[in-house]
């Protein structure tokens, strides 16, 4: 796959400094339910968890607040990890003769990210290893387009606004399980119980409460083998949850848990403000669902 830019990988993988007076603190984030910046707020693999040798499709989940109309680019790594695959990203590429196991995956806009598992991830486990399975770990950095050219042969960020680059990492499971696991799906959205059309601007009072809700189809709360920790088998069945964002004002309850998918909401008080509710569905097994509504306050 051709490489969209010359910015050295270590200098993007070191992009996240713990505790640097450059980056907001803790305590100066907003709620974790509001958008008031661009966001990557999901990151879904189709499928979520693959064979050796598959090819897996990858796509993410943008949310931005109305006022960020910028043009964003978006890039995709990808690596094996060793162990539960815990870290922070895939680490620097190597720097001597050694190749690297950083994959670039793709680059967007013009590049879809694909990523093709290694046929022998696998090889010299045994059998219930392999159908637990073992991680790649994907990396996303997304940024306006003009910070990515910016980033061509550089070698600081001394001259570039880290706050700009927005960083996530997924884990990709590589096994041979005999139930591997598909992304869930939001059937329909509610507001007050009424069901929304998608790709509708939805209007609603200024400075009035509703409550926001989620259905899922039947068959979305898949029945999987799960190896416990005494090494029996069991016959699980997934609990998802959902999480209620807003680009204005305000959510109540924003996590909510399987069976009751519902969140409240109040509107902002200022008429004409527009706006989008995002809802991420997780399974709890790596897939991923999301909904986004358009909404307007009159």
């Amino acid at each position: 796959m051709k490489q969209p830019l010359t910015v050295p990988l270590s200098l993007l993988l070191a992009a996240c400094v713990i505790n640097s007076d450059r980056w907001t603190r803790p305590s100066e984030l907003p709620e974790a339910w509001l958008v008031d910046r661009t966001r990557v707020m999901a990151v879904r693999a189709d499928p979520p968890e693959a064979y050796p040798n598959t090819t897996v499709a990858f796509e993410a989940l943008i949310a931005r607040p109305p006022e960020e109309t910028d043009p964003l680019g978006v890039l995709w790594l990808a690596c094996p990890t060793e162990g539960d695959g815990s870290g922070f990203g895939c680490p620097p590429p190597a720097t001597t003769a050694t190749t690297s196991d950083v994959t670039i995956i793709g680059f967007e806009p013009g590049d879809p990210p694909e990523y093709t598992t290694p046929a022998d991830l696998l090889e010299g486990l045994d059998e219930q290893a392999a159908r637990e399975g073992v991680y790649v770990l994907v990396q996303v950095i997304a940024a306006p387009l003009d910070t990515f050219a910016d980033l061509e042969g550089a070698t600081s960020f001394d001259d570039i606004d880290e706050t700009e680059l927005e960083l996530v990492y997924k884990r990709l499971v590589v096994s041979l399980a005999t139930t591997p696991n598909h992304n869930p799906t939001i059937d329909t959205f509610t507001v007050d119980g009424i069901s929304m059309p998608p790709g509708v601007q939805v209007q609603i009072d200024a400075g009035e409460p509703y409550e926001l809700g989620v259905t899922l189809p039947d068959g979305t709360r898949e029945v999987y083998t799960y190896l416990n920790s005494d090494g029996v088998e069991e016959q699980r069945t997934e609990e998802p949850y959902a999480t209620f964002s807003t680009t204005s004002g305000e959510v109540f309850g924003s996590i909510t848990l399987w069976p009751y998918m519902q969140a409240g909401f109040v509107a902002p008080e200022e008429a004409g403000t527009e706006g989008q509710w995002i809802v991420v569905l997780r399974d709890r097994r790596g897939g991923m669902g999301w909904w986004v509504q358009d909404w307007i306050a009159q």
